[in-house]
């Protein structure tokens, strides 16, 4: 039996799926098992996964009926053998050493249920846009984790079998946020190691539907309100740091989407929620007017709106935003465990 499943859902991913399979088949860490899982594809995908598992016994390709890519997960888990399970989006990539780090960090504490490495986003030629996403958070993360989500990738964390029994799978009604609520549902029940090195390779693309945003501000409210009813006395100070964290997050891919006048309008409507959460952010005033000008290319008609929010500088404006995420100090860690013993767990 395999150490570790790999669990790869792909839709559509022909272009980028052989890079992220070569990708683990350099790890260096050699016993595990990869379910490629096509999420009912029209392109050649299946094609190709079918191709690397005719090469290496280690991999093996499954076709299904288009469910989503939180169901496609989930088909994975359930066909999955190894003891430790990882995820991976068929257009990033890993470090060689992955692997093999996150098991050493595992193995070396029985009582954490997970781990994380450090992430660098790329653009679509993979090329690194910003510094890495670099946390020094480890054990019980549940309120950094819930201010910010610095996991940052549903293709990062490395899960024991057993810590993932405990509090299920992944969540198809939280698409496309459905792997924050994951780790939060983990954090909340189990310690985390965290592996301080950048092995998790997140392609950024802005070429994704124009609905996205939406959905994934609905969902965010979800997961958030969800989260704090948890442990709300607790999490009460940090209500505003919290949404105000993640509207910055929503106004960054509100910018990084297709240049539409109703995106715009909703960066608007988010700008106006970051700076009720955090007017701090007003001191940054070359940020918020690069801010207000790349929303006003994208409002404006036309030439005009283009000539605007097509200005060299402003073209990747939204990654500085994130920049600004903030972080409290929590006077105490979070968790089901560490609350039971103070009040009882909602």
């Amino acid at each position: 039996m395999p150490l570790v499943s790999i669990i790869l859902p792909v839709f559509n991913g022909v272009v980028t799926l052989g890079d992220t399979v070569r990708s683990l088949l350099d790890q260096t860490e050699p016993d595990w098992e990869l379910l490629i899982i096509d999420d009912g594809s029209v392109d050649r995908s299946l094609a190709l996964a079918e191709s690397f598992a005719a090469t290496d016994p280690r991999i093996r390709a499954y076709a299904f009926a288009n469910g989503g890519q939180a169901i496609a997960r989930n088909r994975g888990i359930e066909l999955a053998q190894g003891d430790y399970l990882s995820f991976i989006d068929a257009d990033d990539r890993w470090h060689p050493d992955k692997l093999r780090a996150q098991l050493a960090a595992l193995t070396a504490d029985p009582d954490v249920g997970w781990v994380y490495s450090w992430t660098l986003l790329t653009d679509d030629d993979g090329q690194a846009i910003a510094r890495p996403v670099a946390s020094p958070f480890s054990g019980w993360i549940y309120g950094p984790l819930l201010v910010t989500d610095f996991v940052s990738s549903g293709s990062n964390v490395l899960v024991r079998r057993s810590a993932l029994a405990v509090v299920g799978g992944f969540d198809p009604a939280c698409v496309p946020s459905e792997d924050w609520d994951l780790w939060l549902r983990l954090a909340w029940r189990f310690p985390v190691a965290q592996v301080p090195a950048a092995h998790v390779f997140y392609r950024q693309r802005p070429t994704s539907s124009s609905e996205n945003v939406w959905r994934q501000e609905r969902v965010s409210r979800q997961i958030i309100q969800t989260a704090i009813a948890r442990s709300p006395d607790h999490l009460a100070p940090y209500r505003a740091v919290i949404w105000g964290n993640r509207y910055k997050y929503l106004l960054f891919k509100a910018l990084d989407g297709p240049a539409r006048s109703s995106r715009g309008w909703t960066a608007i409507r988010f700008a106006a929620v970051v700076l009720w959460c955090d007017r701090g952010v007003l001191k940054q005033w070359q940020l918020c007017l690069g801010v207000a000008l790349k929303i006003l290319g994208m409002v404006l008609p036309g030439a005009i709106g283009r000539g605007v929010g097509d200005r060299p500088a402003l073209q990747r404006i939204q990654d500085r935003i994130l920049a600004l995420t903030r972080m409290p100090r929590f006077d105490r860690p979070i968790g089901a465990e560490l609350d039971a013993t103070q009040s009882p767990s909602p």
